[in-house]
């Protein structure tokens, strides 16, 4: 894998993102003029918040692909790996009926359960791999093939070979890549770097956003 193929697949995902964008802002204005009952607003209030993340998911990759233009490549999938986490995020806010039914919502203090939105505000990167986990956010199965076939384009025939037999032994392929990443974003924070002995680096940098391209697809449901 040479520099330029997450580079490119990263652009190609911005694309995909303006578009998005162009269609969350008409769903918001259409948000804005709703009215109805305190249940209904209550509701209306956790789909605005979810616009919020994906809205927020967009900025954050937009500034990653400034940072893989400036080739900092650690950098870079810091900010995706937080795209990532705002993505979650807005599935766990159009996902309410779905998180409340797990039985770890069932355990969480009472205020969570009165206020769906502040439960929302409490949520991690770990926490929201669990419930994506526990909820079959990532789809199990290889690689998706939208994004298998777009690295074809860009991988000789080794490479791809190479590629796919890391993964061949693990059934849900979207799901791991997303935990990684989450290790790699905590090389953030000097201590963990100096408990595990590992330093941020260009390549360190290059897997992660490698990695978080395939969670993305697999969340996305691309097949």
């Amino acid at each position: 894998m040479n520099d330029e193929t997450p580079g490119t697949a990263t652009a190609a995902m911005q694309e995909q993102f303006d578009a998005l964008r162009t269609m969350l802002i008409d769903m918001r204005q259409t948000l804005d003029g709703t009215e109805g009952s305190s249940e209904n607003s209550k509701r209306l209030e956790i789909f605005r918040d979810g616009f919020f993340c994906i809205e927020l998911a967009m900025t954050f990759y937009e500034e990653a692909n400034l940072a893989l233009e400036a080739e900092a490549w650690f950098a870079a999938s810091a900010l995706a790996s937080s795209a990532l986490e705002s993505v979650l995020l807005y599935k766990c806010c159009l996902s309410e009926g779905s998180v409340r039914a797990l039985s770890k919502f069932q355990g969480l203090p009472r205020k969570y359960n009165l206020d769906f939105g502040l439960f929302v505000r409490s949520l991690d990167l770990g926490k929201l791999l669990e419930m994506a986990n526990s909820l079959h956010w990532f789809p199990e199965g290889g690689i998706p093939k939208t994004f298998a076939n777009y690295l074809a384009e860009h991988l000789d025939e080794d490479s791809m070979s190479i590629l796919l037999g890391l993964f061949i032994d693990n059934p849900n392929i979207g799901c791991l890549c997303a935990d990684h990443v989450k290790e790699y974003r905590n090389l953030l924070h000097p201590a963990v770097c100096l408990r595990e002995g590992r330093q941020p680096s260009k390549e360190a940098g290059m897997t992660a956003t490698f990695l978080l391209l395939i969670a993305f697809s697999s969340l996305a449901g691309l097949s």
